[in-house]
């Protein structure tokens, strides 16, 4: 009996780690301009700092997904207005128009250069990084960005998997 109900205690913290109704801790990010379409935060969402992990959370959850005008609530809530999840071309553009430099000392992660000389601290996080819509090849798959010490790339994986996110924010006179 004592290992059945382990089990269903496991399945339902499982379960309540996609739910819109977690506490949210960590600071709002400062923005970084790195000469890119929009200016990426310093830090991942839930993190205290520019190296800490933040939290995994699912696109599935009715914050990140759903009706067009809720989609990143969840983001927007607690940095204010105008933070929200990359798109796939916006992880693209990072991915491409940046300098990567792996740094392998803890936490491991990548310290990407953009174009103006400023740099972000991207910490190796076990799944991955979400961008905000379904993948155009593989719906209803959504994208997200992965990366190991030799390459960043972009996958696809099903709604239900938490990942982490790296806010992102409209520059002046961009914000839609």
């Amino acid at each position: 009996m004592k290992i059945r109900t382990y089990i269903i205690v496991l399945a339902f913290i499982g379960l309540a780690s996609c739910r819109s109704t977690r506490l949210i801790e960590g600071s709002e990010g400062v923005p970084v301009d790195l000469g890119l379409s929009v200016m990426w935060s310093d830090r991942n969402y839930g993190a205290w700092t520019d190296k800490g992990e933040g939290i995994e959370l699912c696109w599935a959850d009715s914050a990140l997904s759903g009706r067009k005008l809720r989609r990143d609530r969840r983001v927007a809530r607690p940095w204010g207005k105008g933070w929200k999840t990359p798109t796939g071309e916006q992880l693209d553009e990072l991915m491409e128009q940046c300098t990567w430099t792996w740094h392998d000392e803890v936490p491991k992660g990548y310290m990407v250069t953009g174009s103006t000389g400023n740099s972000i601290f991207l910490p190796m996080v076990e799944h991955g990084y979400w961008s905000l819509a379904p993948d155009k090849d593989h719906r209803p798959y959504i994208s997200y960005m992965y990366f190991n010490p030799s390459y960043p790339a972009m996958s696809y994986a099903e709604q239900t998997v938490a990942r982490h996110i790296r806010p992102v924010l409209a520059k002046r006179g961009k914000r839609k």
